[in-house]
């Protein structure tokens, strides 16, 4: 028989056998024609389309569960992380310039500067430069452990009723970066997650306590939880020792005015009036004169003043009265 080759419709070869460096899609197509006498047809035709594979160079690479930190006296899983390795590739591991293990996977306790290199033979991979891949040099590095620890405090123990408090953590030998989740009476508090937790929600018999954890590898132990603080917590309008007992708001809730009243049971010619928001910011100031021991003041705040909850101080030597206010506009 004799035959011609086609490429992509073209002429290119003749002879039972044609080479030539194909590219992408390239249309191949053969035609015999048969000189048997009684061959009917007396041609034939095949054609293939090419798909060329780009070369692949296969690598691989040496991770574990801390990288290339662990502790003093930890055991250690080194795994094999290959690339273009095929469906059973073959591993040998070099330690120190021993060959120690063969498989994906080696385990034993390290010592400080300890060097590992992985030697990765691919299997079943079409079109690699080179079957054989070796890793770069892994350098175990082994750390002594350090002692984690957490001091928590608030910044006041006694609040009124919708004030606002902050609690702050402060750890030590807890690394670069530790996580922090705060946490009332035992149950987390969703979005509490950094080294202070403000609030102005808190409640009689409420306990506020924070757990570390820490970014250190070797801290002893990983994870650590403070102490319980409980705040004392005063209702709205609690009156302290000091002869303002018998003081009285109105009204409350109010649009920015009320009025203070009330006898004072010491002999003073003053009380100072201090407004302040729920962030702990003075919005008001007031010095009220006294006359036969009573105070009758009416208080029109700034009419900036946004609607929201406000704290009403009035202080008379060492006596002092407060009231949750409620401005509504």
């Amino acid at each position: 028989p004799t035959y011609q080759w086609y490429v992509n419709g073209a002429t290119s070869g003749t002879g039972a056998t044609y080479s030539y460096t194909p590219a992408n899609g390239d249309i191949v197509k053969v035609v015999m024609i048969s000189n048997d006498i009684c061959a009917f047809p007396d041609s034939a035709v095949s054609n293939v389309t090419m798909t060329i594979s780009p070369m692949l160079t296969p690598s691989v690479s040496i991770t574990s569960i801390h990288n290339d930190s662990t502790c003093i006296g930890d055991t250690v899983q080194f795994i094999a992380v290959p690339v273009y390795g095929g469906a059973a590739p073959t591993y040998l591991w070099t330690e120190n310039g021993t060959n120690v293990a063969t498989g994906p996977y080696y385990v034993y306790a390290p010592h400080d500067g300890d060097t590992l290199v992985l030697t990765m033979t691919s299997h079943g991979v079409p079109c690699l430069t080179d079957s054989l891949a070796v890793s770069d040099i892994f350098i175990v590095h082994v750390l002594s452990p350090t002692s984690n620890s957490l001091a928590v405090s608030v910044s006041q123990s006694s609040v009124i009723s919708g004030s606002v408090d902050t609690f702050t953590a402060v750890a030590s030998g807890a690394g670069s970066s530790p996580s922090f989740q705060w946490y009332i009476n035992g149950v987390a508090v969703p979005g509490a997650t950094n080294t202070t937790y403000i609030t102005d929600s808190l409640r009689s018999g409420q306990t506020i306590s924070c757990e570390e954890t820490s970014s250190f590898v070797c801290s002893e132990p990983h994870s650590i939880m403070s102490g319980g603080i409980s705040v004392s917590v005063l209702a709205a309008g609690i009156h302290q020792p000091g002869g303002l007992s018998t003081l009285t708001l109105l009204p409350n809730p109010n649009a920015g005015s009320f009025t203070i009243k009330g006898s004072l049971a010491s002999a003073t010619d003053k009380v100072d009036v201090v407004v302040t928001d729920m962030l702990g910011q003075t919005i008001f100031t007031k010095k009220v004169m006294i006359s036969n021991g009573a105070i009758n003041e009416q208080v029109a705040l700034p009419h900036s003043t946004p609607a929201g909850m406000y704290l009403v101080s009035v202080t008379s030597g060492d006596g002092r009265a407060v009231f949750h206010v409620v401005v509504e506009r």
